[in-house]
């Protein structure tokens, strides 16, 4: 089972978003059909139990945070591309090629970027 890094703030604590509506309850729904959060130790004893259904999970590791308006200052910068979040993306299973699709379904010059290479130096 995959583990992603969710930021560099408390990478010793655990996060997770799922889509599985048995686990609704009890958690934050983050847009329509994808929550964070539940009764860990109902998933616990799920994962135990070899029961829970993983391709409707990502866990994370640590997460990113930001200080009031500090994220909308960034956004207002340019610091950051925006899309808006699909439960397609959140679950995609080619996690390689995830930002590739994204640029590309932005269109215009972020297209572009998506053929760049990882790494500037190796253009």
């Amino acid at each position: 089972m995959p583990l992603y890094l969710g930021g560099p703030v408390q990478k010793d604590t655990l996060h997770f978003i799922h889509r599985d509506p048995e686990f609704a309850e009890n958690s934050v729904e983050v847009f329509e059909g994808v929550y964070w959060g539940t009764d860990f130790e109902k998933v616990k004893e799920k994962l135990e139990e070899n029961t829970l259904d993983l391709d409707n999970f990502r866990f994370f590791v640590g997460y990113s945070g930001w200080g009031e308006g500090q994220l909308e200052d960034e956004i207002k910068e340019q610091s950051w591309f925006v899309a808006e979040a699909t439960e397609e993306m959140i679950f995609e299973d080619d996690e390689e090629e995830l930002w590739k699709k994204i640029l590309k379904n932005m269109g215009g010059g972020f297209k572009f970027l998506s053929n760049a290479p990882e790494s500037p130096h190796m253009n």
